[in-house]
């Protein structure tokens, strides 16, 4: 080895340590679809996880989350139908999670999915699945996205989620340590339990109350 090497080599050394001593830091990373990362666009419509609920498709988010959708259609027993798509576990930025889009579906269309279920799979809540035939499955590929369900699997306490997302304008809270925070402006509800993972639900503020209610009705059926 010549001797300029080893008195470079040592030189460098020291100067990485002064560096980060020093509080000097490499450039900063931007991290994208983070669960608090929410906007809304011109229109008034919340851009989350790379699409646009009420604008972006259920295949528009098959091919950003590049995750095939587990596709059903939802009846419950007080005759409410949605239809729903499931992504397993898809890793969105740092972190993991389950994602659910409810589509937004015209009533013709959906007339025409009820018409060609078949025999439903009973679920413990008392709400029945039902799998689409082929050309209907292929249809609601094109369906707008209305709302998305996150869940991840790593939990935050409540310290973090009020710095990530704020303090909410309104927290219910419910049985057996549940509780709603309320983020209207935002379109956003998030789910704690404290026995469980947390839950945030993504809508369009215009239809923030029909989730809210939607919301509370379930965790009344919960509490029953």
């Amino acid at each position: 080895m010549r001797t300029s090497e080893v008195t470079v080599f040592p030189a460098l050394i020291v100067i990485v340590i002064i560096l980060i001593f020093s509080g000097c830091s490499s450039p900063t990373v931007e991290v994208k679809d983070l669960p608090w990362q929410v906007s809304l666009n011109d229109s008034g419509q919340v851009e989350i996880f790379g699409i646009t609920l009420g604008k972006s498709t259920l295949k528009e988010s098959v091919n950003y989350w590049q995750t095939e959708a587990q596709v059903a259609l939802f009846e419950s027993p007080e005759g409410e139908r949605s239809l729903e798509g499931y992504f397993g576990r898809i890793k969105l930025g740092p972190f993991s999670a389950h994602l659910i889009v409810r589509l937004q579906v015209p009533p013709e269309t959906m007339k025409a999915f009820v018409a060609g279920r078949v025999k439903p799979a009973l679920m413990p809540s008392g709400v029945k699945r039902y799998k689409l035939q082929s050309r209907h499955l292929k249809q609601a590929y094109e369906l707008l996205v209305a709302e998305i369900t996150y869940i991840p699997l790593i939990s935050s306490d409540e310290i973090l989620l009020r710095q990530r997302f704020g303090e909410p304008s309104e927290r219910q809270n419910l049985a057996e340590g549940r509780s709603l925070w309320f983020y209207p402006q935002k379109g956003i509800v998030i789910i704690l339990d404290e026995n469980d993972k947390e839950v945030f639900q993504y809508v369009n503020p215009e239809n923030y109350q029909q989730l809210r209610a939607r919301l509370e009705a379930g965790q009344r059926n919960i509490i029953q």
